[in-house]
């Protein structure tokens, strides 16, 4: 938590992002992730899903992990693990979902109907 002085004055996060404002509040909040000096996640694996719901019965049609740690860690672990995303998918008339938001530096596409991945 980060003391404002002033909790109606705007503040803006210069370089790295992940300032929480919290306007109207006396504090405001980093948001960062808890890593370590390889620039992992300090949990076990998997840190992230893409996953698809079925409408109909409202259970989890399929959830599988997206993206690798390859352009983050100083040890390019291309492996799918699971990363958070920070956003969410492009979705098509042509049932394609199309996803950028993973700690690597992919486009992926997907069948929104199945998940499964059909280029990077």
């Amino acid at each position: 938590m980060i003391p404002r002085e002033n909790s109606e004055k705007n503040y803006v996060s210069k370089g790295k992002p992940g300032l929480n404002e919290n306007y109207g509040a006396p504090f405001a909040v980093s948001l960062k992730p808890f890593t370590s000096p390889l620039g992992l996640p300090c949990q076990a694996p998997p840190w992230g899903y893409v996953a698809g719901a079925d409408l109909t019965t409202g259970k989890v049609a399929y959830m599988h992990r997206n993206g690798t740690v390859r352009d983050r860690s100083p040890i390019p672990l291309p492996f799918k693990m699971g990363v958070p995303d920070l956003g969410g998918p492009i979705l098509t008339a042509g049932n394609l979902a199309f996803m950028s938001g993973s700690l690597d530096y992919y486009v992926r596409a997907f069948d929104a109907t199945t998940g499964k991945q059909l280029w990077r």
